[in-house]
């Protein structure tokens, strides 16, 4: 059986839309952003439920990336490997917490971006034509929903989902 990124690949739908690299571009930029605060809070995460959640989001963001970095190197559009100034910042912020506060901030970032993430990924996969597009939304819809999910089961400092 083909992977879903196989089946894309094969699709062939023509040149991606100046949207569709718009979209690309701004995920990519995302994803690195999940990816290195999820890394951190591997290593900094108080509480065991959150060190996991960061474990799991670190691993599958890892997949994403690579998946995504070489949907588009093989449609000729390079992404961005960091994220933006703003992300950067709020790293910087994340990385001078510690104990419970840090805990906090990660999973209330882990919520804002994973629903961030759903909801442009619904409004891409509405509006492009690329199928090759659709199916990499399609492939990895579910994860994004179940880190929301998970994210909002996570623990927030005085209360159960914050």
């Amino acid at each position: 059986m083909s992977s879903p990124l196989a089946l894309a690949q094969n699709s062939g739908n023509g040149q991606f839309s100046s949207a569709d690299k718009h979209y690309l571009k701004q995920d990519a930029r995302g994803a690195a952003y999940e990816l290195q605060i999820s890394q951190l809070a591997a290593q900094k995460a108080n509480n065991q439920q959150v060190r996991q959640y960061a474990e799991m989001a670190a691993k599958d963001h890892q997949n994403y990336n690579q998946q995504e970095q070489q949907l588009a190197e093989q449609n000729g559009v390079t992404l961005p490997t960091s994220p933006t100034r703003e992300e950067q910042s709020r790293i910087n912020r994340l990385q001078q917490l510690n104990g419970s506060a840090f805990d906090d901030a990660y999973v209330r970032d882990m919520r804002q971006v994973n629903q961030r993430d759903v909801n442009e990924e619904q409004k891409e996969a509405n509006s492009t034509q690329n199928q090759q597009i659709k199916q990499f939304i399609q492939q990895f819809k579910q994860m994004d929903q179940k880190h929301l999910q998970d994210a909002r089961n996570l623990p927030i400092s005085g209360s159960n989902n914050g």
